[in-house]
């Protein structure tokens, strides 16, 4: 009976140890995993700051841009403005020199009307 004792207890024994073994194991795996997530997490921290970096080069250099290009709109504004102020000034030139055309032109006619009605009242007598 001792015997069976002695192999039920060296058994107990035993199965005690592989489940001590089995949760070492186990504990150590999820040790390694956690060690692989983490590595893995910190990989994908130095991706995402890289991207976050690149991002924001690419968005000052949007802002950059769009400051420059509001700035030659202005200036191609400014010139049109200018362009625009000039043809004014020339079509007010311009009508004021057909006026004044106008005017001497009715002086012109006034005259030749005059020089004909001589002819025609030297032409009579």
């Amino acid at each position: 009976m001792q015997d069976v004792l002695l192999w039920t207890a060296l058994g107990a024994i035993t199965g005690l140890g592989l489940l001590l073994l089995g949760v070492l194991k186990w504990v150590a795996g999820i040790a390694r995993q956690l060690t692989l997530n983490e590595t893995a997490a910190q990989r994908a921290d130095a991706v995402a700051g890289a991207a976050l970096a690149k991002c924001e080069l690419i968005c000052t250099d949007f802002h950059n841009h769009r400051v420059e290009t509001g700035a030659k709109i202005a200036e191609i504004g400014a010139k049109a403005d200018g362009a625009a102020q000039a043809i004014v000034l020339a079509e007010n030139r311009l009508a004021k020199a057909m006026d004044d055309f106008g005017s001497r032109l009715e002086k012109v006619v006034e005259r030749l009307d005059r020089v004909l009605e001589r002819r025609e009242f030297g032409e009579q007598h």
